[in-house]
């Protein structure tokens, strides 16, 4: 977080740019994540196929500002899927490959 100070009566308070970081990559089915840089009420984690379909949804609100945490995509077929993190401060989309 930045603090801006701008004359006296001014004061700006800049959030994180949104971080996502997630290994192993290619995963066999556990995957870490690790997300930072967004509201307390405002994160969601989507994991998308190649096809477009949702497989998996989080809402991180309950979180604040930051989340770390294993999943188990095990019972999702190897393929190419798609994490992504929806905040008020920005999007980021990741590809992860399981291979089991």
């Amino acid at each position: 977080m930045k603090v801006v100070i701008d004359g006296v009566n001014n004061i700006s308070v800049l959030n994180e740019t949104p971080f996502l970081h997630i290994y192993p990559n290619p995963s066999d089915g556990i995957v870490k994540v690790q997300v930072k840089g967004f509201s307390g009420n405002d994160g969601i984690l989507n994991v998308v196929n190649e096809a477009g379909k949702m497989v998996f949804r989080e809402n991180l609100n309950v979180y604040s500002g930051k989340y770390e945490n294993s999943i188990n995509f095990s019972y999702l077929p190897d393929g190419v899927y798609f994490i992504s993190l929806d905040t008020k401060n920005g999007n980021i989309i990741k590809k992860i490959i399981l291979e089991k």
